[in-house]
């Protein structure tokens, strides 16, 4: 298992086995444990969390690796979330489509280009906890595109035809599944701007005072 001392600076030379995750750390952590190579599974994925930066609401000004180490604020889907990640090729061939960079942390260098990243993934994640065999029908991301899902197959947005590969992957704070493809439109002249995100209007103003963590 896992030791406590292994902390998150030290993650490219800690190699722990598969699913082999302390149920303590939140999902950035998780997702970027999930093999602890940078060159292989789903590091990159953990990249474009790092490089994610919401642009309004009340997390303004956040990047997606520190919002998902917590739980969801305002006790919205039980605290939790679902996150559908990518591996190290799909996040490198994003990163060259969108941002001229197949490194995503060379790609997003302004402001601008991580508010784009954080577009692309909300393609990926929603509030709530859903476990594969409780996957629904139909499923609403964070930016409101609703992705189809069939067993462990989903479509994405360009009609491409998503497998999980490795499913329920627990972490303190939600569920993640790994996946063989991209949710996202896989051109940039496909790209919607759905201007909506949990993150920027959840709650009350008081609530938000209240529960924000950021």
């Amino acid at each position: 298992m896992l030791s406590l001392l292994c902390c998150f600076g030290w993650i490219t030379s800690c190699t722990p086995e598969e699913y082999e995750v302390d149920l303590s750390y939140g999902l950035t952590h998780a997702i970027a444990m999930y093999d602890g190579n940078e060159n292989t599974g789903t590091f990159q994925f953990y990249k474009l969390l790092n490089r994610s930066m919401i642009d309004k609401g009340v997390s303004y000004d956040r990047t997606m690796d520190a919002i998902l180490e917590a739980t969801v604020p305002g006790g919205a889907g039980g605290e939790k979330y679902t996150v559908f990640v990518l591996q190290n090729d799909d996040v490198k061939d994003m990163s060259l489509t969108y941002f001229g960079k197949s490194a995503i942390e060379l790609g997003t260098t302004t402001v601008t280009t991580r508010n784009k990243a954080f577009k692309l993934l909300q393609f990926y994640y929603v509030v709530g906890e859903y476990r594969v065999e409780n996957l629904p029908s139909k499923l609403k991301m964070d930016n409101g595109y609703e992705i189809s899902i069939s067993g462990n197959k989903l479509t994405g947005f360009s009609g491409t035809q998503v497998q999980i590969v490795s499913g329920n992957n627990e972490a303190r704070n939600g569920v993640f599944h790994v996946i063989d493809g991209p949710l996202h439109p896989v051109t940039t002249s496909s790209f919607v701007d759905y201007n909506t995100s949990y993150f920027y209007s959840y709650a009350t103003y008081e609530d938000k005072k209240e529960y924000n963590p950021y």
